[in-house]
């Protein structure tokens, strides 16, 4: 079964998100459960391309990856597949990205990490945001870890 929550220490990264849309953050999580339960066959209509973070390394080797998001009521097309499914950074209101990371230790276990906007793709090539993520998905590894193989 998988297990999904948002990483306490990264919490803030939503605050903007979840205070505009009140609901937002149990739909979000029951749909990124139901979706990875699925191995990708359920993907919902808010959910986009996903796809690991390959820059810096260290993201990608701490299996650190983005969906593209839409925030509702706005939503992807149903007959577009996922992987066409893309933000565009033409329109930056509408550039969002999901960030979350797969537990390294436990194969069913997730942290989301930050809703990114406006303006993702940019975003997600600033040092100081690439340099949180790693910060907070190495946390995360390391208390999966201790959780798993610690004494």
């Amino acid at each position: 079964m998988v297990e999904v929550a948002i990483l306490d220490d990264a919490r803030h990264l939503f605050g903007e998100t979840f205070q505009e849309l009140p609901n937002f953050e149990n739909q979000l999580l029951s749909v990124f459960k139901k979706y990875k339960e699925s191995n990708g066959e359920f993907v919902p209509n808010i959910f986009g391309r996903d796809v690991p973070y390959r820059y810096p390394i260290k993201l990608y080797k701490l299996d650190v990856s983005h969906i593209h998001l839409r925030l509702p009521p706005d939503q992807f097309s149903k007959n577009i597949v996922q992987i066409e499914r893309r933000n565009k950074k033409e329109e930056p209101n509408k550039d969002i990205f999901l960030v979350y990371v797969k537990s390294q230790f436990s194969q069913d276990k997730y942290a989301l990490l930050a809703i990114l906007r406006p303006n993702a793709h940019e975003q997600s090539k600033q040092a100081k945001i690439l340099d949180l993520f790693c910060e907070y998905a190495e946390k995360y590894q390391n208390k999966e870890y201790e959780l798993n193989y610690g004494n």
